[in-house]
């Protein structure tokens, strides 16, 4: 009996509640079902168009009748493509939707109405929390009530970055779960519930209507009227019952949906020629080779093919013959599959093509001279299935033997080259039988030279163990390293001709990045109109085509300064660059001539690197304003503009972002050593520049000390500046400037992201003539810079591969070697002429041009194996989409990850020796791919310009 009446007394407290809802019936309306398919952007598909991108998740959308945080909806009993939500027209989704819809309701009251919502296509450039829709109340007496709603209140967007992410009353979560997509980015997809309180609930609603402000595309999903306050924990003890993450889906949840578009991506890929089977076939050694196939395999299509591609790592899967049919015996397959290409295939966004390399151990090693052909079979005979390849000690080309691929400089009386390899799950290779090396002349493939391997090392970081071949002794020319069991390593040069080309290209990459300017073709592969000139002074660029500018809104026009990396924007910090290139140029003057570098202003009988430097700056002099503040930059449509209009409601004028102490301080440092240093060839021209660095360091002395987390390179950057404005106007005031500043610690006492800077700063007081100086602070100051490179000379030689990593984490430009530790080492040796630093500094060369263990450069379009999908921009591309072959001479971040393994999830095997962690991508893989004005390129050519005026000078 107890039970029973428990029963009861639930059944009717239900029903209680079950009346007290009304449950809107939207089905004369809905025009949108959940699910696409399958093909974005085809106007057949549901959702928003988006293919698979869409409201198939996990957990499923509940149908019928449910209750969530004790809010109840009712969906339509339907599949998942009919239509049983009602989507409005916005900007980017919904486009062919109606603007309005209207829903008559049957004479009803209610004191809350509950709308189950969310919105796609989010709209950028917005204020915000800006309007979405306008949602309305109609009541029997012909008066109405309009609720606004508004982005990120009382709608949000389908993705979401947190599960808990709401506006209480506002927007309430329901629906938490996950699509296949949003897995990727770590993202939740959501519908949220918005409660509106009618003004009026003694009045009878007869209709409410939806309608779209034309952005973001509102979708409703259900709506119930109510008397319950349902945001009372009261009324509504349930409110966070299912407040919670959504679980994960188990394996092959989403197969099918990715099935179906795997299919179509293949399809699209294939029309787009990025799938072609079987790539390249070489021999690590005689007894073991590399095969590189794409996603053509087993038609794996897009991703890294888990499920599919570990089924057919078996010899039978692979035939080698010779020209008799005789097959030989394949012992075991090993396997490496990474990311090597990231873009958009067809109407598809953001797929990753992978490559696997499948490491072919022989149970016989191969013929010298012998000829082969190699099939796979799970790659279908419309691609490429069969390679011939050939094995000779002459001719095969092995990545096991890593050398310099561009040139070894004349001036260094250190020179290596390294033997290992290390192939995906098969491990160390052994090369423990390699005894002697052989170098040969590449002009006439004569012997020039033997010698006997040297151990250097097991190498954890690499998952090699590595032997060493010293070069040190060869004269200026060509040369290739022949092993008769491995092959012959890339040409390779040594001396002047080497680091001339390096000095080129690597100078020319300012040149490349030049910010409203045009590249013609008389000057640059690579020609481009100038852009982002004209700013409105709302901020936004004139042609953004989702900014609508006021009637006769005010325009300017900018040049100068250099594009940020891949992205636009212009900063002065760029301009640290432009000092490490000027202080190389002032080291060694005679070296560097008019018209080195074949820029525009070559022939006017200044000095490229000069010129140079006046497009880095003059944008900067011609921006200062009146009270001597120094822009930040300028934003140009891209990040940091977005960030400051988030952060302040709009952009500011013209674009122009705000300077602050440490802009003005780089300002005048670099100006006033530019105005010194052309002095000799414009008097005007760096009188001017002169004038601007001294105002800008005039409003700089005004200014109190930042704190350190705001501008966390105020108090050194001062030093700097005082420092360089001493050197070029002789004012007794800037040198007591810098000795208070050096005195005060502000060049101990530094935020740790400025501890790279800091030796830089301590150089600028070097160049101080011995008759001004305090030689009690010249001295602190050499030390300071001996000091660093003495930590990368030291760790020069104890890493395996000679470089100067510390040995913890790698990224954003201390793993690619190169001018990251060369700088230092040059200046040390331009102090002292000791010829430690230059060797060290020459080490850092060969690791950035192939001395590594992934046999490959760094630097775009230079050596044997240099990126093939660097992030820069598109414009930089012999092809467009970013395919085809990169611009010559910019140095990208290279490897990075922590010591010493790095797991890479969707990599093959995931946990990979860090100084193979590298991600050759053009989007997606910033802290490998991607470089920056300031972390790469300025060092890499003040290290490639010395390296290359040593050697011009022997020469």
């Amino acid at each position: 009996m107890r039970i029973i009446f428990l029963t009861a007394c639930f059944l009717f407290v239900y029903s209680l509640q079950a009346a007290d809802n009304y449950f809107v019936d939207l089905s004369k309306v809905a025009n949108t079902s959940i699910e696409d398919d399958g093909i974005a952007d085809n106007n057949k598909g549901g959702w928003s168009d988006e293919g698979i991108n869409d409201m198939y998740v996990y957990p499923a959308v509940p149908r019928g009748s449910f209750t969530r945080n004790g809010f109840r909806f009712v969906l339509p009993e339907k599949s998942n493509h009919d239509n049983t939500l009602v989507m409005l027209q916005g900007q980017k989704r919904g486009t062919s939707k109606p603007r309005r819809v209207q829903i008559e309701i049957p004479n009803k009251q209610a004191a809350y109405i509950y709308v189950l919502q969310n919105a796609v296509g989010q709209v950028p450039q917005q204020k915000r929390h800006y309007q979405v829709a306008t949602y309305t109340v109609h009541y029997e007496d012909g008066t109405t009530h309009a609720f606004a709603v508004n982005d990120g209140q009382e709608i949000q967007q389908w993705w979401a970055g947190q599960w808990w992410q709401n506006a209480e009353r506002k927007s309430w979560p329901i629906i938490m779960s996950r699509n296949y997509y949003s897995m990727k980015w770590k993202k939740f997809i959501g519908v949220w519930a918005t409660q509106f309180k009618n003004p009026q609930p003694q009045k009878t609603i007869v209709q409410l209507s939806f309608e779209s402000a034309g952005l973001a595309a509102p979708v409703i999903w259900a709506v119930t009227m109510s008397d319950t306050d349902l945001h009372d924990i009261k009324a509504n003890p349930d409110i966070k019952k299912d407040f919670k993450g959504p679980s994960m889906p188990g394996a092959g949840y989403f197969k099918v949906k990715v099935d179906q578009e795997r299919k179509a991506i293949f399809k699209a890929a294939q029309a787009e020629d990025l799938l072609k089977g079987v790539r390249q076939v070489y021999a690590i050694r005689n007894d073991l080779l590399a095969v590189h196939v794409d996603n053509a395999f087993a038609n794996v299509g897009v991703g890294n093919g888990s499920g599919i591609v570990e089924h057919h790592q078996r010899p039978d899967n692979f035939v080698i013959q010779d020209p008799t049919g005789l097959e030989l015996e394949i012992s075991k397959v090993g396997r490496q599959s990474y990311e090597a290409w990231v873009g958009n295939i067809g109407p598809f966004p953001a797929n990753k093509l992978f490559t696997h390399v499948f490491y072919l151990k022989l149970a016989k090693p191969l013929r010298e001279n012998g000829r082969y052909q190699l099939t796979v079979k799970q790659i279908a005979e419309h691609f490429e299935y069969q390679k011939r390849f050939s094995f000779s000690s002459k001719t095969n080309e092995s990545p096991a033997l890593k050398v310099n691929q561009v040139g070894y400089a004349g001036a260094s009386k250190q020179r290596y080259a390294y033997m290992g390899w290390w192939a995906g799950d098969l491990g160390t290779i052994d090369f423990s039988d390699c005894k002697k090396y052989e170098i040969i002349s590449a002009k006439n493939n004569q012997v020039i030279n033997t010698g006997e391997f040297k151990e250097r090392g097991v190498s954890e970081p690499s998952g090699e163990r590595v032997y060493q071949m010293d070069v040190a002794d060869l004269p200026s020319g060509a040369y290739y390293i022949q092993v008769p069991q491995v092959g012959r390593s890339a040409t390779f040069q040594v001396g002047a001709g080497a680091t001339k080309e390096l000095y080129y290209h690597t100078s020319r990459a300012f040149f490349h990045q030049r910010a409203g300017f045009e590249l013609t073709k008389e000057f640059t592969d690579f020609p481009r109109a100038a852009s982002h000139l004209r700013v409105y002074e709302s901020g936004y660029m004139v042609g953004n085509k989702t900014y609508k500018p006021k009637e006769n809104e005010a325009i300017k026009e900018f040049r100068g300064g250099y594009h940020d990396a891949g992205d636009d924007d212009v900063f002065t910090y760029h301009l640290r660059a432009t000092y490490q290139m000027l202080n190389v140029y002032e080291m060694m003057p005679k070296a560097f001539k008019d018209g080195d570098l074949n820029i525009p202003e070559s022939g006017n009988k200044i000095p490229d690197q000069l010129d140079e430097a006046h497009w880095a700056l003059f944008f900067f002099v011609d921006a200062i304003d009146e009270k001597g503040l120094v822009p930040l930059g300028r934003g140009h449509d891209q990040d940091a503009i977005r960030g400051y209009e988030s952060k302040h409601g709009k952009r500011p004028a013209f674009g122009l972002l705000p300077g602050r102490n440490s802009s003005n301080a780089e300002f005048a440092a670099v100006a006033a050593q530019y105005a010194r240093l052309a002095k000799a060839y414009k008097p005007k021209e760096a009188q001017r520049f002169l004038v601007a660095a001294e105002k800008a360091y005039a409003w700089l002395k005004q200014q109190t000390y930042a704190d350190i987390k705001t501008d966390k390179r105020d108090k050194p950057y001062r030093v700097w500046a005082a420092c360089e404005l001493f050197k070029a106007t002789g004012k007794q005031e800037y040198h007591e400037d810098a000795l208070n500043g050096i005195t005060q610690g502000f060049l101990q006492k530094s935020h740790w992201q400025v501890t790279y800077d800091i030796p830089m700063v301590a150089w600028s007081y070097l160049g101080i003539d011995a008759d001004q100086r305090d030689q009690s602070v010249y001295d602190q100051m050499k030390n300071m810079v001996i000091k660093r490179a003495d930590a990368y000379l030291a760790l020069t030689e104890k890493n395996t591969y000679r470089w100067g990593w510390k040995g913890s984490s790698l990224g954003w430009g201390n793993g690619n070697g190169g001018g990251y530790y060369g700088y230092y080492l040059i200046l040390a040796h331009h102090l002292t002429n000791d010829q430690r630093y230059l060797d060290a500094a020459s080490l850092q060369a060969d690791f950035q041009l192939g001395c590594n263990a992934l046999s490959r450069s760094f630097i775009t379009n230079l050596g044997a194996r240099p990126p093939i999908n660097p992030q820069v921009s598109p414009l930089l591309y012999t092809k467009p989409k970013k395919r085809g072959t990169a611009v010559k001479g910019i140095s990208i971040y290279g490897l990075a990850g922590r010591s010493p393994i790095n797991e890479i999830k969707s990599w093959y095997p995931s946990n990979m020796p860090v100084l193979r962690s590298y991600r050759d991508l053009g989007g997606g893989a910033e802290v490998s791919s991607e470089f920056t004005i300031t972390e790469t390129i300025g060092v890499a050519s003040a290290l490639y310009s010395y390296l290359y005026a040593l050697d011009h000078a022997q020469h």
